[in-house]
């Protein structure tokens, strides 16, 4: 059980935490291969191993995350593919009366993700809990990122430096101790997050 009695700051990842993984397995394995068959004439198969060779290339870098970058690789519209397909993004159960009474303390909420910030601006407009956070950061929009953390916590990021953090992701919790001296985890889903868990 975390100390909460302690804690100052609580601090979320979006995918697979707040946010089922659907939308993003759907998105990524699904839709981008088939818009890439169309797009480039080729068949769905030879789409998908196109695809799955250039999501090998760059799994574990941030490339992974970048909405640009796919763009370019890729060729095609990834953004306006994001907005025209927001019908599968859903809160995981629960996250909603977790945040409710998170509101009801004294504490910071923030919201923390690797995700691009027009894929967090899309999930955040379609789920309505924008409000729940006192900072929602796309970390992409720093020179440092979230992967380079051995958590995911932004340890150095600007305005989250604090004596007690607590961080909510599905990945322990190894923040550096000279930006949260008191930090815990939490182990949210028990589903194992996929290969498309990214943005």
């Amino acid at each position: 059980m975390p100390p909460w009695a302690e804690i100052e700051t609580v601090m979320f990842d979006m995918d697979g935490t707040l946010l089922d993984l659907h939308f993003d397995d759907y998105f990524w394995q699904i839709l981008v291969p088939r818009t890439y068959s169309t797009v480039h004439g080729v068949s769905e198969e030879a789409a998908r191993e196109i695809i799955n060779c250039k999501y090998a290339e760059v799994r574990g870098t941030l490339d992974w995350y970048s909405l640009d970058y796919w763009e370019t690789e890729l060729n095609f519209d990834i953004k306006h593919l994001k907005h025209s397909n927001t019908e599968r993004i859903a809160i995981r159960p629960n996250v909603e009366k977790l945040l409710e009474a998170l509101q009801l303390t004294d504490k910071r909420v923030l919201l923390v993700t690797n995700a691009h910030p027009i894929a967090m601006e899309i999930k955040l407009n379609h789920t309505r809990i924008r409000n729940y956070f006192t900072i929602a950061s796309a970390l992409t929009l720093y020179p440092w990122r979230k992967k380079i953390m051995a958590f995911g916590a932004p340890c150095g990021a600007p305005n989250l430096t604090t004596r007690n953090a607590h961080c909510c992701s599905t990945t322990a919790c190894q923040c550096c101790g000279r930006h949260a001296g008191k930090v815990s985890s939490i182990f949210t889903p028990s589903k194992n997050r996929t290969a498309s868990a990214r943005n």
